[in-house]
């Protein structure tokens, strides 16, 4: 239901921003931290566990590891990848910069469907 996807999302939406799918997810990035992975119909948003509040942080580097927020616009393709016991998906960018996610938590296949069924039906 609608209140499941907020749960721990620390990310203010803006006006006229909907959340769609929130999952737990950890970032491949050299290393590996835990957080959310949240996709909204403007972007897509991967906070880290913990994080205190997200408010004005904007579009911070790609190396950071506390927070991103990439526009969906800039998201070329999605597609999943095997990880043992757990679901791995890699958003491929405009500047060519590949990110990859761990899903985890409860049903993370599912949750992967969801982005993918999300990214398929609105690039097809």
């Amino acid at each position: 239901g609608e209140h499941m996807k907020a749960i721990e999302l620390k990310t203010k939406l803006s006006d006229g921003e909907t959340l769609f799918i929130c999952h737990k997810g950890t970032i491949m990035k050299g290393v590996r931290v835990s957080g959310q992975l949240a996709l909204t119909n403007q972007r897509l948003i991967w906070e880290k566990s913990g994080l205190a509040n997200a408010v004005g942080l904007g579009l911070l580097s790609l190396a950071g590891t506390d927070y991103l927020s990439v526009p969906v616009s800039e998201i070329v393709t999605v597609s999943g990848y095997w990880i043992p016991a757990a679901a791995g998906m890699k958003f491929m960018l405009k500047s060519s910069e590949e990110l990859k996610f761990q899903l985890n938590g409860s049903k993370p296949k599912k949750a992967r469907e969801e982005f993918l069924q999300y990214f398929n039906g609105q690039k097809g």
